[in-house]
This record gives structure tokens, sequence and C-alpha cells, in this order.
């Protein structure tokens, strides 16, 4: 028969694991329901144990359960919606009740991380504004709960408001900004944690406003870091989150499931992939590939067009216009007068017409930012080394 369940009731409960922050366990008297012992709870000395007299060491003694032990416990919450449906040991009006509230829960810190805090409910050693359950991209419910320290937030708590996230990943669509923490810096992308259960990723040519600046790309970031990006794109059903740091990127309008692509006129850096005959093929970050013709590689006539750019150069270059080609490349230029960069290689003077003077302005403009570039550039053919 099983025995009707209450806050307050005490019960055998069967250790069924051992976990680092808390133990689960089987209650037979309750239809053996499975509970949760914060760590809080059952492995930290009352104080009043220590000022009874007991020597330091007894009293930060931790417990030796094994799987299988009975213990006496007694329940502090019901099954609910604000504690996962779960139930848990801990003192009568503690956590169970705050809880319930849904406004301010009471527990203890059990881990500090560089990007969070991990609470366990019971001992009131910390205060702090309940937000709800952790959610992903796809607004369905994870694990464990979500809560604030912030000032604000208690504050709104304490008055009974129910107190939002800062950020809900189910509601981010693409060009909303974001202020993430970064979370790892990999060779070509950097992670940013937007929240418990939100995480966006940078490639490197979305971190950086030059190609000098990519050779030093782990260097130039650390983790808990705190930046502003832009939302490129959302994934729900992958759990991808595509983010930018720059804040001058225009995407083409796309399909729903379409990579998104740059809008001419965008300045992009890359990688060239492959520099051949007929042009330079440039990678441009997770889903962008472009194409740079012959004729749009410098500003005047140059003896061979494709001298200097080696597989794996970093460049800038500018979205021409024009739809993708069959192949879904996008047409770019490298020329130095439409901002255009290949890290490494000084840019020849212009040619007859053009003079010292026309060359010296093509590679200053190599350096220019896209305001400060200006409309027109000269016609350029050249040929390339069979």
């Amino acid at each position: 028969m099983r025995t009707r369940q209450g806050v307050g009731q005490e019960v055998t409960a069967v250790v069924r694991a051992i976990k680092p922050h808390y133990c689960i366990a089987s209650l037979p008297s309750l239809g053996h329901a499975v509970a949760f012992l914060p760590l809080a709870d059952y492995n930290i000395q009352d104080p009043a144990v220590a000022a009874a007299g007991a020597a330091p060491a007894a009293a930060a003694a931790a417990r030796g359960w094994a799987a299988g032990s009975d213990v006496a416990a007694r329940v502090a919450a019901l099954p609910s919606s604000a504690n996962g449906v779960r139930l848990g040991k801990g003192k009568e009006g503690g956590a169970a009740a705050q809880e319930e509230r849904e406004a301010i829960v009471n527990g203890t810190i059990v881990s500090v991380g560089p990007l969070g805090l991990e609470v366990a409910y019971g001992k009131s050693k910390v205060t702090a504004a309940y937000l709800g359950h952790i959610k992903g991209l796809a607004g369905r419910r994870g694990k464990g709960v979500e809560i604030s320290l912030r000032p604000s937030a208690l504050a709104a708590a304490h008055k009974g408001e129910k107190v939002a996230p800062a950020l809900v990943p189910s509601e981010l669509s693409p060009g909303d900004r974001v202020v993430g923490w970064v979370q790892e810096v990999g060779p070509d992308a950097l992670w940013l944690s937007l929240g418990p259960a939100a995480k966006g990723r940078v490639h490197m040519f979305d971190a950086c406003d030059a190609p000098r600046q990519l050779a030093g790309f782990q260097g130039r970031f650390k983790v808990g870091q705190a930046l502003a990006a832009a939302v490129v794109a959302v994934d729900a059903k992958r759990q991808k989150l595509d983010l930018t740091l720059r804040a001058d990127v225009a995407m083409r309008p796309h399909a729903a499931g379409a990579p998104p692509l740059p809008a001419p006129g965008q300045l992009l850096l890359g990688r060239i992939q492959a520099a051949r005959g007929s042009g330079v093929l440039v990678q441009l970050g997770w889903h962008a590939l472009g194409l740079v013709a012959l004729t749009d590689i410098h500003d005047s006539w140059v003896d061979n067009a494709l001298a200097g750019l080696a597989e794996g150069t970093f460049v800038r270059a500018r979205v021409l216009d024009g739809p993708p080609d069959a192949r879904g490349r996008l047409r770019l230029t490298l020329r130095p007068s439409e901002g255009g960069v290949v890290e490494g290689l000084a840019r020849p003077a212009a040619a007859a017409g053009g003079g010292k003077a026309a060359g010296a302005a093509a590679a200053a403009a190599a350096e220019l930012g896209p305001e400060q570039l200006k409309e027109g550039s000269q016609a350029c053919v050249s040929r390339t080394d069979p």
C-alpha cells in the first residue's frame, strides 16, 4: 500500500547513486518514488555540531554511503514544476516552501566556474531569484533551473514579481544583438556563452577586422571575456547558433533552413583555398565561398596576377553585385581601391595613366575601412603562367 506523501514526513530512503553534488535515492514507502538529496543537505555538518565540542576532523567528516544503503530522511519538497518533479531532503520551511513561490530560493554554492555558479537547494547560504527551468534553442526544457543573483532581479522577486531570464534562446532571430562571455577559443573559432543553455559560435573571420589580426587569433580572446555580438543564423533543430562580432555585416534574404550569405558591398575576411587560372577561391566562413576573377585582383597591370597568392593566405575582399554562381559561390574583388587586402603582399603601382600617385592611393586603400573608400577603380587585365 502506498503511503500519502507530505512535506516533513519521515521516510526511509534507499541510496541508488552518489553524484558529485547530490545523491539519488528511492522511497519504498512512497511507491519507490525517486528522490534527490543535495550535497549541502547530507554532507555538510551543522555548525551546532562543532559548537557541541566535536573535533574539527570529525565535524568535517564526509559520509560514506554506498549504493543500496538505507538512510533516514525527511521530505522537504513535493514534486512540482519548480523542482523538476522531484523530491528532496532539507529543512521544513526552507527551499521547498520558497521554490513553490517561484520567486526566491535559498541554496549553497557547490562549485564556482569561470562562467557561473552551481547552487544546491537546501541550506540558506545564498538567496537568489528563481527564473525558471533552463530551456534551449528549441524551447525544450532541460535539466536544472536558472537563478539570478542580480540585485534588480532579487528586488523584483522579493516583491513577488515573476522574474524572467535576461535571454530566452528560443526567441533569438538573425540580427538580434546579444552579449556573451567567451567559453572556449579554438584555432579558427570561439564560442560564447549566452546563458545556461545557449552557446553561440563565432568564426574567426567574424571576430577580427583585418587579415593581420587572424594570425594571432587565439591570443586575442580570454575565457570569461564579455563581448557584444549579433545573431547571424539560428538552427534550433541542430542546436546551432552562429554569431558575429562585426556590427557592419548585412546578409542577403534567404529561405528558411538555407545558409545565410553576405549581401553585396560587404567587406569580408577570408582565407585562400586555391589560386589558379580560373581565379582565386576564398573561404569566407562556415557557409560561404567566394571567387575572385583574375581581373579583380589588382588595380593595375601586373605580369602574373596570381603571384604571391598562396593557399592559406588571409585576405579581405568585397562582395560584388549579382547572385551566387551555380555552385553557390559569391563574386568577390581583391582590388585595393575596393578595400581588398592580401596579407603579406606588396601591391604594385598603377600603370600608365595612373602614375605613382594613383599607385600610392591604391596601396593606401588596402588598409582603409569601407567608410573611407571612394567609388571608382581602374580596369585591369593581366595574364597568368600556364
